[in-house]
């Protein structure tokens, strides 16, 4: 990044013709000396600029605006102010860009209890969990199909270049497949119902492929081995049934009042409930059958008042 003192040489010498414009934007360089000085006028020091903006096109713009301002009669003013002007008539540029080249990122998200069909740009389909959200942008989708993910989805990639599921633990790759990503309690779990997917940990220091019937876990930045599942099993959410294998307990319970939003209280200190692990499964269509379908394996009780659900061990 320049410094103040080389923007107010180059701008100064294009204003007072002693360099082409060609030779001036050579000597700006990027974006980011716009971005600066931008910053140095007083009216826009909270100015923010996207990278993206086309800078022959803010050049352009610019000196339609000082041509239309321009008087007959020349008026010297300190340095401060014609900086400022500067600086508005960039503003005035870099905003009428935004109004041509918006972002179209688009977000879909889904509270507690509900779940959502994305139909994506190419033909692909992502099925949207409970207390999810999923975003991508359409302006760039046709160059690379990228989606974010927080939460748990079932993806169904039609096949075509690069698609990608980026979570803030890992990221999935694929070219045509369907699998599921879930993102919860700080790791990325990942199961392959058709094809072939590429999980990644975020610095692409460790990843795995999978192939139908495998799920594999990354946290704390490492990609575990992969592990055989039952691929029938890989997106039964989608029909309201929850399987669990040697999952914890309190795992479960999180995903039990998810998907009835209800409040969910128990002594987190209890070992009987903490320490556990479940093996079992339960629908998301009738709440009592739900919670019995839980607890009664684990020799818990439960309470059931309107909308609180309390659980304890038994004494």
């Amino acid at each position: 990044m320049y410094g103040e003192e080389h923007h107010i040489m180059w701008e100064r010498e294009w204003l007072e013709g002693k360099i082409s414009r060609e030779e001036a934007m050579k000597r700006a360089g990027g974006v980011e000396d716009i971005v600066a000085l931008l910053k140095s006028g007083e009216a826009a020091s909270d100015f923010d600029v996207k990278t993206y903006v086309p800078k022959a096109v803010a050049w352009e713009m610019l000196e339609e605006k000082i041509l239309a301002d321009k008087k007959s009669k020349t008026i010297t003013m300190p340095r401060r102010y014609w900086i400022t002007g500067i600086a508005a008539s960039f503003i005035l540029a870099i905003g009428a860009l935004f109004l041509l080249y918006p972002s179209n990122q688009q977000i879909f998200d889904t509270a507690t209890a509900e779940s959502n069909t994305i139909n994506l740009p190419n033909g692909s389909a992502v099925y949207l969990n409970a207390n999810s959200t999923i975003s991508y942008s359409e302006k760039t989708w046709s160059e690379e199909r990228k989606v974010s993910l927080q939460g748990e989805a079932f993806f169904q990639v039609t096949k075509g270049n690069r698609f990608v599921v980026s979570t803030e633990y890992g990221s999935v790759e694929v070219l045509g497949t369907s699998f599921n990503v879930r993102v919860r309690n700080q790791r990325l779990e990942v199961s392959c119902k058709t094809g072939k997917v590429r999980v990644s940990s975020p610095d692409n220091s460790s990843s795995q492929v999978i192939t139908p019937g495998l799920i594999v876990v990354a946290k704390a930045g490492v990609v575990g081995e992969p592990e055989e599942i039952d691929v029938d099993q890989v997106d039964n959410w989608r029909n309201g049934e929850y399987d669990f294998e040697a999952v914890l307990l309190t795992e479960v319970l999180e995903e039990f009042a998810r998907q009835f939003d209800i409040e969910l209280t128990y002594d987190k200190t209890d070992p009987e409930i903490k320490d556990r692990v479940y093996n079992g499964y339960f629908s998301n269509t009738n709440l009592n059958e739900a919670i019995q379908l839980i607890c009664n394996p684990m020799g818990l009780k439960y309470n059931i008042d309107e909308s609180t659900v309390t659980i304890y061990s038994k004494p």
